[in-house]
């Protein structure tokens, strides 16, 4: 392929849209929430145990969503949790 034989393409501003997924809406919600989370734990420079005594939330659920993986993003009742299986 020839660089002259690629056309660029503008995106919606939701890639998962782009990409055809079938939940997009909800995939973009999922990642613009866990870049926000992510961005105040750092501004405050919080480990995530600090994070789980300020908020209740388990230390865990913080490193799933700092360290994303497929768990993340594709909840136990979503299609591609169950295919990954």
């Amino acid at each position: 392929m020839k660089k002259d034989d690629l056309e660029p393409v503008r995106g919606s501003g939701n890639v998962y849209c782009d990409f055809g997924r079938p939940n997009a809406g909800l995939e973009q919600a999922r990642a613009v929430t866990a870049a926000k989370i992510i961005r105040i734990i750092d501004e405050r420079k919080l480990s995530t145990r600090d994070a789980e005594r300020l908020t209740g939330v388990s230390y865990s659920e913080f490193s799933r969503i700092r360290n994303p993986t497929r768990s993340f993003h594709a909840r136990p009742d979503d299609r591609y949790s169950r295919q990954a299986r």
